[in-house]
């Protein structure tokens, strides 16, 4: 059993952004899991929010001896060794589990959803995301998502209700909001979000800084709808702290 990996830039269609950040390019490290003669893929996408990058991940792959392992279904004897190897480096690891996982559903010719157990008529329905942008823009990449029956809408700019206006002046779709910690003060969030509730929008993700516990405890006492964490849950020792 070895692995090997290539890197693929994803070039957008627009330029995405967020709170924190704008990119052009999404990097993207494929795995490879190759075992009697099947492949299993896996995919790595580096979250500089996490400190990593295509050269994290692929100096974390070197590191990696599958020749350890006789065979892929040892998941949990893997899986821990990968987990050990370093901290952190999740996205790498993540490729390496899903090429696993890949591997398995292939030599046993199953879906994963079938091997699991799930019902795929069952799936939950995920969300398309629109990136903050000038507002004739916004409106052109809802025009753009008209496939897709849910949106997620990146907040945390000085003109976050003009663009759910926008948004809202073509659709009447579900509307996710996720601020990527882009909120500073808990009274701007809680503000914020009491108008986000007016304009139908279903949760909000991650509304404060990780470092400001205390102040999502407090927004959490004076909205209405779900707030979600992302950039505050790392891995599950997160948990007990939310």
């Amino acid at each position: 059993m070895r692995i090997k990996y290539h890197y693929i830039d994803l070039r957008l269609r627009h330029i995405f952004t967020i709170s924190r950040s704008s990119k052009a390019v999404e990097p993207c490290v494929i795995v490879e899991l190759e075992h009697e003669g099947l492949v299993g893929l896996g995919e790595a996408a580096p979250s500089e929010r996490y400190g990593e990058t295509r050269e994290t991940v692929e100096t974390f792959l070197a590191k990696v001896d599958m020749r350890r392992f006789p065979e892929p279904f040892q998941l949990d004897e893997i899986l821990g060794y990968v987990q050990g190897l370093l901290p952190g480096n999740a996205s790498a690891k993540a490729a390496i589990d899903m090429a696993l996982h890949d591997w398995i559903g292939k030599k046993l010719q199953l879906p994963l959803w079938k091997l699991w157990g799930f019902d795929r008529t069952r799936t939950p329905r995920t969300s398309f995301t629109i990136g903050i942008d000038e507002l004739p823009v916004i409106e052109q990449k809802v025009r753009e998502a008209e496939p897709y029956p849910i949106l997620k809408v990146k907040v945390g700019a000085p003109n976050d209700e003009n663009i759910i206006k926008t948004i809202r002046r073509i659709t009447d779709k579900p509307i996710r909001v996720d601020a990527n910690e882009g909120w500073k003060s808990k009274e701007q969030a809680a503000e914020k979000i009491l108008w986000l509730e007016e304009q139908g929008v279903e949760f909000i993700e991650q509304p404060m800084p990780t470092s400001d516990p205390d102040g999502t405890a407090w927004v959490r006492e004076r909205v209405n709808i779900p707030l979600i964490a992302d950039e505050s849950v790392i891995d599950i020792s997160s948990i007990p702290k939310l």
